[in-house]
C-alpha cells in the first residue's frame, strides 16, 4: 500500500505541473508582433486625447512653445511623444526578454526590456527615454523615463523631463486591435497625473517607408 500511495503521489505530482504549465497565468502573456497601423482615423483620433488639461504655469508657458519656431520639431528634432501618438506604421518585435518597437515616424526605436531588469540610477536624458516592462495577465505594462521635453501630438502636450509616461498594451478584437491606455505622470507640466488612449489595428501587407523629415522652409539653418 506505502508503494501504491508514493506512485500515486508521484502521478498526482506530475499531474499538477502539468496543469501550472499551462494554467491561465503560465499562458497570461500575449504576442503583441507584427505590423500595426492607426485603427482611427485622422478625424476621431481628438477624442481619445483629453482636451482640457491641468497645466501648471511653467506646463503652459512650454505649451505656448508647440508650433511655433521654437517648437523641436521644426527643426526634425522628434521626440517619443509625438512619434507614439501618430499615426504612422509600426512594427513590434517580442521576444523572451525584450519587446522591441520599430516606428516609421523619423525611424526611431524603443527597446522595452523585460527581462526584469529597473531603470538605470542614472539616465541619460534622450529622446525616446528609457523603458521597462511587466506582463499583468495578458496586458503589457511598461514605465518611460528620461526624456528629453518634447510634445505628444502635431498641435502640442507637452512633457518635461520628470515626465513618467505609462502604457498598459492589450490585444483586442481576436488580436487584430491593439489597445494602448496612455497615463502621464507629469508634476512639472501638469497638476495632477492624465490618461489618453490610442488604437492600432494588424496589418500583415503594411510596410515601413522611408520617412524624410524637412526643415520648415521660414527656419534659416544656423
Amino acid at each position: 500500500m506505502t508503494a501504491i500511495f508514493r506512485t500515486s503521489s508521484k502521478i498526482m505530482q506530475g499531474i499538477s505541473i502539468s496543469l501550472l504549465a499551462f494554467s491561465p497565468a503560465a499562458l497570461a502573456e500575449s504576442d503583441l508582433s507584427g505590423m500595426w497601423v492607426s485603427g482611427v482615423g485622422v478625424s476621431d483620433r481628438d477624442s481619445l486625447w483629453p482636451s482640457d488639461l491641468p497645466y501648471t504655469e511653467a506646463g503652459l508657458a512650454a505649451q505656448a512653445i508647440a508650433g511655433t519656431e521654437d517648437d523641436p520639431a521644426f527643426n526634425c528634432v522628434i521626440g517619443f511623444g509625438r512619434i507614439m501618438s501618430a499615426g504612422f506604421p509600426t512594427e513590434i518585435i517580442q521576444t523572451d526578454k525584450q519587446v522591441t518597437i520599430l516606428y516609421e515616424y523619423d525611424h526611431q526605436v524603443r527597446r522595452v526590456f523585460t527581462d526584469g531588469r529597473s531603470h538605470p540610477k542614472k539616465i541619460r536624458q534622450n529622446l525616446m527615454g528609457h523603458s521597462i516592462g511587466h506582463w499583468e495577465d495578458s496586458t503589457l505594462v511598461v514605465e518611460t523615463v528620461g526624456f528629453v521635453p518634447s510634445f505628444f501630438r502635431l498641435g502640442g502636450i507637452p512633457y518635461s523631463t520628470d515626465a513618467q509616461i505609462i502604457e498598459r498594451m492589450t490585444l483586442l478584437d481576436d488580436g487584430q486591435t491593439l489597445e494602448s491606455l496612455i497615463t502621464v505622470n507629469d508634476p512639472n507640466y501638469y497638476t495632477e497625473s492624465w490618461d489618453a488612449r490610442k488604437y492600432m489595428t494588424l496589418d500583415p501587407d503594411a510596410t515601413i517607408l522611408e520617412y524624410d523629415c524637412t526643415v520648415r522652409e521660414h527656419l534659416q539653418p544656423e
